[in-house]
Parts: C-alpha cells; sequence; structure tokens
C-alpha cells in the first residue's frame, strides 16, 4: 500500500503538494493517528503532533503557518483504498452531465463555468478539508473541453471536484 501526505495552502481547496510517505510503514502512520493499521483507509488531517512525529521518523519537512496536511492510503497498482467500499449511495451516479461552476465569494476555483461527466476513476469521498461543508463529497469530473484554475494552472482535461460546485444536468 502506497501512503501520501497531500498539502493544501491555507483557504485553498486545490492541493500544491504530494510526498511519499510509504516508506514510513503502515504500523508507523497508523500510530501516528492513533488507530489500528487495519483500519487506515480512509483520508485523515495531520495536525502539528502527528506531523512533529512524521518529520522525526521521515525528515519531511511541513509548514503549519502556511499549509494543512493530509495522509492518504492508496492501494496497489493506484487503486484507491476507499474505492472498495463503493460508490456512495447519496452520490450522482457515473456519467452524470454536470456543469462546472465557479464561487461566488471569490475569484475560482476555474476561470469559467464548463461542461464535464462524472467519471469512476475513484468513487466520491467525503471532503477532508477545514472548508468543507458537512457531508461535502468531492467527484472525479472529465471536461469537455481543458480548463484553467483560476490561478492559471493547466489546462486540465478533468479534476476532483467538490460537489458545491457541480450542478447536475436535467
Amino acid at each position: 500500500m502506497k501512503f501520501t501526505v497531500i498539502s493544501y495552502p491555507k483557504g485553498s481547496d486545490h492541493p500544491d503538494g504530494e510526498t511519499d510517505v510509504s516508506e514510513v510503514g503502515v504500523e508507523a502512520l497508523a500510530n501516528l493517528l492513533g488507530i489500528p493499521a487495519d483500519s487506515l483507509i480512509d483520508v485523515y488531517p495531520l495536525g502539528e503532533v502527528q506531523l512533529v512525529a512524521l518529520h522525526r521518523i521521515s525528515r519531511i519537512s511541513f509548514d503549519l503557518s502556511s499549509h494543512e496536511y493530509f495522509l492518504e492510503p492508496q492501494g496497489s497498482a493506484g487503486e484507491d483504498a476507499k474505492q472498495s467500499f463503493g460508490w456512495p449511495t447519496v452520490a450522482m451516479a457515473v456519467g452524470t452531465r454536470v456543469t462546472v461552476v465557479r464561487d461566488g465569494s471569490w475569484d475560482g476555483p476555474w476561470q469559467v463555468e464548463f461542461q464535464g461527466t462524472i467519471d469512476d476513476l475513484h468513487a466520491p469521498e467525503p471532503v477532508r478539508h477545514s472548508m468543507a461543508r458537512e457531508g461535502e463529497l468531492e467527484y472525479w469530473v472529465v471536461f469537455d473541453e481543458p480548463q484553467y484554475d483560476s490561478s492559471g494552472h493547466g489546462p486540465f482535461r478533468g479534476a476532483q471536484i467538490w460537489d458545491r460546485y457541480l450542478i447536475p444536468e436535467v
């Protein structure tokens, strides 16, 4: 199993880094979180205590003043460990046509509104971020045309998108 630490700039819903921490080992990572190793299947926010301990083990540096960090396990062959639990019953179905919208409170997360399709690359999962709404899911969406995010990065042909930015087409 592969384990990565995903970093998000504070106040952003777009990750800006990913670090493989698999060499630390499943037992050590489970101990950092205080859970059994066989339960290490979700995305976990990492606080200061866990990041200090992870730094001691791995020598990887973390900047809590500017970023938030999450531990994400992945199964073999790149298959997300959570996917084995199936598609959430409350989620939009694979193949649902959606419009990806901009947020009215800031200039993003995309430069324009556009159409796409819910993809089955990974099952929808709860958003693990301090700005997430209760029960909010994120989906893999394939775009009809390549798009640029609000920071000018891209073009992207698809992305993982929070459901607050998706309007299903009727």
